[in-house]
């Protein structure tokens, strides 16, 4: 398959030149990296992905992460995503960093689950951020100004252990209905700018409010701290 290229965008390409093209999905080849399916080799693709980091290269634009396994700890310190990209329906086994990540384009991370601790510290999240329908086992820390510029959507999350949004902004609409919080919940020193809707939100720990600038749903629990 030496003259097949990668069914990706064009723009994409270089983001897997030299990888094998040997994915077919619907008719199409694909590189192990770009292959929207799950059917893959998981072992080639963490391969791949671990590869990138460790030469530094932060460009994961097209890459489908959706419906992945991450076995092992995935990290992605000072990442930028300069593109959209799809976690959607991964399982992260162990400890996941996103610290410092900046995504320029929209994060799917709906339907996530989360096994281990997960840490979007000081994250930027350029367009809309997906977590709707995630499940956190561990830890989730958002906290220390991390910036939501687009839409939030935290809708149907389920937070099992601590959850931790500190000093963090939301530039525009953020959306927790439904979510569940079963640890302490913490959103002291957030700002919300935007209209907040916490209806239907279960909290079963303790739970510190953060800054409302604009009309918004809350539960009483947060209205009260």
């Amino acid at each position: 398959m030496t003259d097949v290229v990668c069914a990706c965008y064009e723009t994409f390409r270089s983001v897997c030149e030299g990888l094998p093209v040997d994915n077919e999905h619907e008719g199409k080849h694909y590189c192990v990296l770009h292959a929207p399916t799950k059917d893959k080799n998981l072992a080639a693709f963490t391969e791949a992905i671990e590869k990138k980091l460790k030469d530094k290269d932060f460009d994961f634009r097209g890459i489908h992460f959706a419906d992945t396994t991450f076995a092992r700890g995935a990290d992605f310190p000072d990442a930028t995503f300069e593109g959209s990209v799809d976690f959607s329906r991964a399982t992260f086994e162990s400890d996941a960093y996103f610290s410092k990540t900046t995504f320029k384009g929209t994060a799917d991370f709906s339907k996530v689950t989360f096994k281990g601790a997960v840490d979007f510290s000081e994250a930027t999240f350029k367009e809309g951020a997906f977590f709707s329908g995630a499940t956190f086992e561990g830890e989730a820390s958002f906290f220390s100004r991390a910036t939501f510029e687009g839409r939030a959507f935290f809708s149907r999350v389920t937070f099992k252990g601590q959850a931790f949004f500190t000093e963090d902004t939301f530039e525009s609409d953020a959306d927790f209905l439904d979510a569940t919080f079963k640890g302490k919940t913490d959103f002291s020193e957030a700002t919300f700018k935007g209209k907040t809707d916490f209806s239907r939100a279960t909290f079963k720990g303790r739970a510190l409010s953060g800054r409302y600038r604009h009309p918004h749903k809350h539960p009483s629990a947060l209205r009260q701290l």
